[in-house]
C-alpha cells in the first residue's frame, strides 16, 4: 500500500475542516463588529435611528429588529420598541388578544383593550357587544368607542350626548374635531383642537409649509403623520 496517498487523504479533510472553521468565524467577527458599528452610528444620529426604526415596524420583519438592539436613545431601546411595535400590530390585525401575551406588561394591558375596542367600533351588535367586556372601565371605554365612531361617521359631536360621563364626552367631541382637522389642516387653527393635539398641530403645519417630507417621522400621532406623509409623498 503506498502510505503517501493514505496520510494525503487523511490530511486534506483535517485542513479543508480548519479553512471552514476559520472562515465561519470570521463570519462570526464581521457580523458582530458590523451590528455593533451599525449601532453605533445610530446612537450618535436619532433622526437616522428613527427612519431605520420606521422602516423595521413598517415591514412587519421582528428579524429586523435585532439590529436596532444596540440602539438607545433617551431610554428608548430601539429593538425593543420595535418588536413591541410589530407584535402589537400583529394582534391588534388579528383581533386577537391572546397574541398580546407576547408584549411586555406595559403594553399587554392596553393591547388587550384596543383590540376590544376596536371590535366594539366594528361590531354590528354596538352596545350589545359593549355589555360582554369583562369589566366596568372596559365596558365604558367600549361605550365611548362606539358612540365616538359614530360621531365621527356623521360629521357630528351630537352622537356624543348619549355619553353619560362628561369626561367620555368631552373625549368624543374632541375626536369630532380632531378628524375634521385631518380633513383639511390648513383650514382650522391648532388652537381650536384639545391640548394633547396642538403641539403636534403646529409641527404639522410648519413640515406642510417647508414641504419637507423627512420630517414627517418625527410626528408622534399617527393620523398626523399618515396626513404627512400622504399629501407630501404625492
Amino acid at each position: 500500500m503506498d502510505r503517501s496517498q493514505f496520510t494525503t487523504k487523511n490530511y486534506l479533510p483535517k485542513k479543508l475542516l480548519l479553512l471552514l472553521a476559520v472562515f465561519l468565524v470570521g463570519i462570526l467577527f464581521l457580523s458582530f463588529f458590523f451590528h455593533s458599528n451599525y449601532g453605533a452610528v445610530l446612537n450618535a444620529n436619532p433622526e437616522q435611528a428613527n427612519l431605520a426604526l420606521d422602516a423595521a415596524i413598517r415591514s412587519n420583519n421582528l428579524n429586523l429588529c435585532k439590529s436596532l438592539q444596540d440602539v438607545t436613545i433617551q431610554d428608548i431601546n430601539y429593538g425593543d420598541w420595535c418588536k413591541d411595535n410589530i407584535l402589537y400590530n400583529q394582534a391588534l390585525a388579528a383581533s386577537d388578544p391572546l397574541l398580546c401575551d407576547a408584549l411586555n406588561d406595559s403594553r399587554r394591558t392596553q393591547c388587550v383593550q384596543d383590540i376590544f375596542i376596536a371590535g366594539a367600533a366594528q361590531n354590528d351588535s354596538g352596545l350589545e357587544y359593549c355589555s360582554d367586556a369583562p369589566d366596568t372601565l372596559l365596558k365604558q371605554e367600549c361605550e365611548l368607542s362606539y358612540w365616538t365612531n359614530k360621531a365621527v361617521a356623521s360629521g357630528s359631536s351630537r352622537a356624543c350626548d348619549n355619553l353619560s360621563n362628561r369626561d367620555d364626552e368631552a373625549a368624543c367631541t374632541s375626536r369630532v374635531v380632531y378628524d375634521t382637522f385631518l380633513k383639511d389642516p390648513h383650514g382650522m387653527s391648532c388652537s381650536s383642537l384639545s391640548p394633547q393635539y396642538r403641539t403636534e398641530c403646529v409641527l404639522l403645519k410648519d413640515i406642510l409649509e417647508n414641504k419637507n417630507s423627512k420630517q414627517c417621522i418625527v410626528l408622534h400621532d399617527q393620523g398626523m403623520r399618515g396626513f404627512c406623509e400622504q399629501n407630501l409623498n404625492q
